[in-house]
């Protein structure tokens, strides 16, 4: 019965609200047209299709096993994606930010949910059976690009044929990691005029990961709230600090002391080493913030003492453990354990009045658009760690492998 609501609870509050779709990191899909068509096609047709006659063939970087059953990721040459639906954009891919999480489900992260959620796109009978790695790849990675509208749907407005865009890719659709990449038009808005090609393409999937984590909550603790992050240096977090100043927060943060630098750079005064157990002390002997959003990686929510003591202080943890608790127990079981943890969470801390949630990317025009407003009026301000040419991508994933980056990884495909 305890299980049972907790399903319940669990799909309220995930598939109602679209969050059982949007917490994958990257993107699943074949990259065989004809099963991309079947896939993503409705059963009515597109009119007026609008095309620059883009190439037939593009290439991308995707992830398959090799005869030895281990995964490997090549430049491979597929066919362009069709437009199918009326309100499909087809981009150019200029340049493409590589996220963490895309290096983690090239490895097969997450492969069983991603099994899940394509048997649910297809309404398979089936898509409770056990996962089959085999029907998951080959795989397109990325999630965040700049590129150069190539061909519109009949139903898109608002954007023109060679219009310079950014955008996010949809979970179960092939990633932009690609010469072109197919996208639903709320998922792609004008990019600034003042950018490079790069920078944009560091931004959109981080942003809206940090709009999704703060932003309702922003409006709540109003311009005098104190706002705490946590992992302030990666990629979310430096965009979080810039959005939360913008939104009239006091900022403070906690990384290492070598990012110091760079956070103060970016207006962030009140800062936190980790590492530093008399600076924790003096953190959490405070207990002055109305929000915490945790971007460390820790699971045991270690920055929750920092909150105040008082109704509507919020934990937002950017740590979910639904993707390994599904590749460990299984889509039914996974799903459960994960909801049963964010119960108990909730339960510890409702007793002082505070709200544990997650934290997750969530796809939305709105967003996006303030996203964009947001870089074109110069409140945000794209942090860059390497751009690599489109030839060394390889290269590029190995260096997000390593760690310990000051900013966005991007594969620049063109000399724009």
């Amino acid at each position: 019965m305890l299980i049972s609501k907790t399903l319940m609870i669990f799909k309220h509050s995930c598939w109602t609200n679209k969050l059982f779709l949007t917490i994958l990191p990257s993107n699943y899909g074949s990259t065989n047209s004809s099963a991309f068509c079947a896939r993503y096609s409705s059963n009515f047709s597109t009119k007026a299709e609008r095309w620059t006659r883009p190439e037939k063939s593009m290439l991308c970087y995707a992830t398959s096993l090799a005869a030895d059953g281990v995964r490997t990721t090549e430049l491979t040459e597929v066919a362009v994606p069709v437009i199918a639906r009326p309100s499909d954009v087809l981009v150019e891919v200029q340049a493409a930010s590589i996220n963490a999480l895309d290096v983690l489900m090239m490895r097969g992260y997450g492969h069983k949910l991603l099994s899940f959620m394509k048997n649910m796109s297809s309404f398979s009978p089936n898509c409770y059976a056990k996962a089959d790695t085999s029907q998951e790849l080959p795989l397109i990675v990325g999630r965040d690009f700049c590129g150069v509208v190539a061909g519109l749907g009949g139903g898109v407005q608002g954007l023109q044929l060679g219009q310079r865009v950014m955008g996010v890719v949809e979970p179960m659709h092939p990633g932009c990691h690609a010469q072109y990449v197919l996208v639903d038009q709320n998922n792609v808005v004008p990019a600034p005029s003042h950018l490079s090609a790069p920078e944009v393409a560091a931004v959109p999937y981080c942003a809206l990961t940090a709009y999704s984590a703060a932003g309702r909550h922003c409006s709540t603790s109003g311009p005098r709230g104190r706002v705490l992050v946590a992992g302030a240096s990666g990629g979310v977090g430096l965009l979080l600090v810039q959005m939360l100043r913008a939104w009239g927060a006091h900022v403070a943060g906690v990384c290492s002391a070598d990012a110091f630098d760079l956070l103060t750079s970016l207006g962030i005064t009140e800062l936190y080493d980790y590492s530093d157990p008399h600076a924790l002390r003096e953190l959490f002997a405070d207990k002055s913030f109305d929000l915490v959003v945790d971007g460390s990686g820790c699971a045991d929510l270690p920055y929750v003492d920092a909150l105040k003591r008082h109704a509507g202080a919020v934990y937002v943890t950017l740590t979910l453990p639904l993707l390994p608790d599904v590749d460990r127990h299984g889509v039914v079981l996974g799903a459960a354990k994960s909801g049963f943890n964010l119960l108990a969470k909730n339960r510890e801390s409702a007793r002082e009045g505070r709200i544990v949630k997650w934290g997750l990317f969530r796809s939305s025009r709105s967003a996006l658009q303030h996203v964009a407003d947001m870089l074109q009026n110069k409140q945000l301000t794209p942090v860059l760690d390497k751009v690599f040419p489109w030839g060394e991508a390889k290269e590029a994933y190995k260096h997000m492998e390593g760690g310990r980056h000051r900013g966005k990884t991007v594969i620049h495909l063109t000399n724009d």
